[in-house]
């Protein structure tokens, strides 16, 4: 099986005295939590799809008669107009950092390996079928396809949500790309005791104005039922 073995904790779980609210947690029901100092600063971005309403201006026809008679193609500001065909999901770009203090296996590797696991497809048995990362739609369709294809123990996907602060809570996020940095820093068996990890998430809908008030400056403790995970003190 490729489902892994859960990982409850992992990261900067020990807060020496540093408020919890300063930190980041990303939390996985496959794959535990993970933690990291909140860095200094971070970017959030949303694009827009606007388009001419009147694709290619006037028809072809309009047009060639208009440059024979007039010597030019008329135009009405009306044809001018943009309308939305759509906006991209919610992405987030974070910096982390992770920093071993006490071990390189609980602060360091185990972190970046439950990253990684929560971005990558995952297999029911070698060289079968692979299933998605990530949340997913649950539709009638794909229950039928699984039951063809003879997945058995399907779970429903990773629903993952991304807590920054006391102040961001996100859920239905996917791992969109992520590229791991280890430092030269060892300790004396020669395993790793910094590393960055530059993180890109993205939400699984199109989010709409109502979700950022969710989502933004309520306090970041609950999101659609699902509690913000506590580091060891």
């Amino acid at each position: 099986m490729g489902l892994g073995r859960r990982i409850d904790q992992s990261g900067e779980t020990h807060l020496d005295g540093q408020s919890r609210h300063y930190q980041v947690v990303v939390h996985s029901t496959r794959f535990g939590d993970v933690f990291a100092w909140l860095p200094e600063r971070f970017a959030m971005d949303i694009a827009a799809n606007w388009q001419f309403i009147v694709g290619g201006g006037m028809p072809a026809i309009v047009n060639f008669a208009s440059s024979s008679v007039f010597g030019r193609v008329p135009m009405t500001q009306y044809l001018t107009a943009q309308v939305w065909c759509g906006s991209s999901p919610l992405r987030f770009g974070l910096p982390l950092r992770f920093i071993a203090t006490r071990s390189s296996e609980t602060e360091v590797i185990n972190p970046i390996k439950q990253l990684l696991k929560m971005s990558l497809p995952q297999s029911q048995d070698a060289g079968s079928l692979l299933i998605p990362p990530g949340p997913r739609l649950e539709t009638n369709a794909a229950a039928t396809v699984r039951d063809a294809l003879g997945v058995t123990n399907y779970t429903g996907g990773d629903e993952i949500t991304l807590f920054i602060g006391s102040y961001i809570a996100i859920p239905k996020i996917f791992i969109e790309n992520i590229r791991v940095e280890f430092k030269g820093k060892l300790n004396s068996t020669g395993e790793p005791m910094e590393s960055e990890c530059d993180v890109r998430f993205g939400t699984l809908y199109i989010p709409t104005a109502g979700d950022i008030d969710d989502w933004i400056g309520a306090s970041g403790e609950l999101v659609q039922g699902t509690s913000r995970p506590l580091a060891r003190q």
